[in-house]
């Protein structure tokens, strides 16, 4: 998983990639620091709908609600965590 990070402070990009480095070390994820300033895109992400989320469903198949997300399911941590189908 790659995870974005919004700098809060202006970095140097000798600073910026130290701190990923180190971040992702710690984490074990591949960490990516936004500059700051840098405004991260306004995508809207839609999962494939459970068809669950509302009484009156428009047919539509897709979702911006992840807990409606036929894919996804809530860990004991409560992380989503997505379902990959074993074929």
């Amino acid at each position: 998983m790659t995870v974005y990070l919004q700098a809060q402070y202006p970095m140097t990009r000798e600073e910026r990639e130290k701190a990923e480095r180190l971040l992702s070390e710690k984490s074990g994820d591949g960490i990516v620091i936004i500059p700051h300033g840098l405004a991260m895109a306004k995508t809207r992400v839609l999962y494939r709908c459970d068809r669950r989320a509302c009484e009156t469903c428009c047919g539509c198949g897709f979702t911006a609600d992840i807990a409606h997300a036929a894919s996804f399911r809530r860990n004991a941590a409560g992380d989503w965590i997505e379902d990959h189908d074993e074929a």
